[in-house]
This record gives structure tokens, sequence and C-alpha cells, in this order.
């Protein structure tokens, strides 16, 4: 819906003072209604840009379309950004509040279930996306997945929840992690490396499971696919 800017007569005066000296009231208004009019079509042709490209256009390209001065542009376009229409500066110029959300946000692949009880077989699947704030991850690459049972249930993380994993092949000692074995079972537990003894605990966090111990002196194999690092869930 298109809206519709109301320039004071008295903030022209102030910035163009050239312009109103000595202008007879109908002409006076004839200008401001023709401001309002050009920043309607800079509006509607900004609009049209963003819709055709997904982003906002320059002030040069703005003037080419719409024929009005680059100047003209520049200082609508200005306006328009204290009104709350664009959020801040981007590298082409104005960048919209919608596209500034956009680049801030990372899409999150959700791939699958992971067991949080006994081990099961690692499928992925791309099932959807997360969208979360880049400032809120930090670095790396990231894949979430779909907790499956209780035995991390201590910690916070229950079956249905959806549990953020760093993607890495390595860990350190505590931390949560998602562990395959030669079997192409995955599960979701602590990590506690006995490597000198040749074995590898994975310990829950709930009584009521067992810890899970890998023998790697007998062969059995464990590879690091992730550590868990924040829990989303709904709040009942």
């Amino acid at each position: 819906m298109a809206v519709c800017y109301h320039l004071s007569t008295e903030e022209n005066r102030d910035e163009y003072p050239e312009k109103y000296l000595d202008v007879p009231k109908g002409k006076e208004n004839a200008m401001r209604q023709r401001s309002l009019l050009d920043m309607e079509i800079i509006r509607n042709t900004i609009e049209s840009y963003r819709e055709t490209f997904g982003e906002m256009p320059t002030v040069s390209e703005v003037s080419n379309a719409t024929r009005i001065s680059r100047s003209a542009v520049g200082r609508y376009m200005k306006l328009m950004k204290e009104q709350g229409e664009f959020e801040s500066r981007g590298a082409r110029g104005y960048i919209s509040r919608e596209e500034q959300v956009q680049r801030s946000m990372c899409q999150i692949p959700i791939l699958g279930e992971v067991s949080c009880g006994l081990r099961k077989l690692a499928v992925e699947d791309v099932m959807g996306y997360v969208a979360m704030p880049k400032e809120y991850l930090g670095g790396g690459k990231f894949y979430v997945l779909i907790a499956d049972g209780e035995s991390m249930r201590d910690i916070g993380i229950h079956t249905g929840d959806l549990v953020l994993i760093r993607d890495q092949d390595y860990a350190d000692p505590g931390q949560v992690v998602v562990a395959l074995d030669d079997n192409d079972e995955a599960t979701l537990k602590r990590y506690f490396p006995h490597l000198t003894q040749g074995y590898v605990d994975l310990v829950p966090e709930n009584l009521e499971f067992p810890v899970q111990r890998i023998d790697l002196s007998a062969g059995e194999k464990l590879t690091i696919q992730g550590v868990a690092v924040k829990v989303i869930k709904d709040i009942l």
C-alpha cells in the first residue's frame, strides 16, 4: 500500500529557500504536489526494481528509469530513508529493511533425525531449513538435526527438539557430539575419549541410559560428524 508523505513548506523553505522566494501561493502548492508525485514515482520504481532483481537500485538507476534528476532522486531517497523505508546504506547505495534482514540471516538445512537413545541408522535427508542470524552462529558450517529420544534429557534435549550442529570431524572431551560408528549408526552423546586405553565412551545425560563404549582396540570405529552448540525448542 502506497504511503503519502506530506512535505512541510517550512522544511522545503529551509532547504531550498531560492525556490520559495516570492513564489505565489498557488505555484507553491503545485510545486509541493509535484514533489509528492515524484516521490511516488520513485517509490514505485524502487519496488518494481526490487521485485525484478531482488535488490535495491542505485540512485543513477532510479534517475535513468524515471528521468528525474540524480540530485532530486538522491534527495527523495534520503528523505525516504529518514522516514524508515530504508534501513541503512549497502554496497549499491540504499538497502531496504527486508534486504538487510535477509542478508543477516543464514539458512541452515535440517538433515533428518539423530538418536538420543540407542544408536540408529544415519540417513541424511534435507527436510527443510531453519533461518538463523549469522551473528548467532559464529564461524563454521552448520546443520540441524531433530532429536529422537530422551538420553540427553538432563541438558534440555528432548524428542522433537532441533539441535544445531557445527559440522566438524573433531571434538574436545566432554562436548556433545554427533557420533557415527562403522555400522553407520549415529547418536548424540557426550564424548569422552580414552585413547591410551583404546576406547571412547559416549555418555548420555540421563541416568536411565547406559554409557556406550566404542572399543577402538578391538577394531571398532567412531567418526565425529559434528558438535552440538545450541538447542531450538518450542515453548509450550
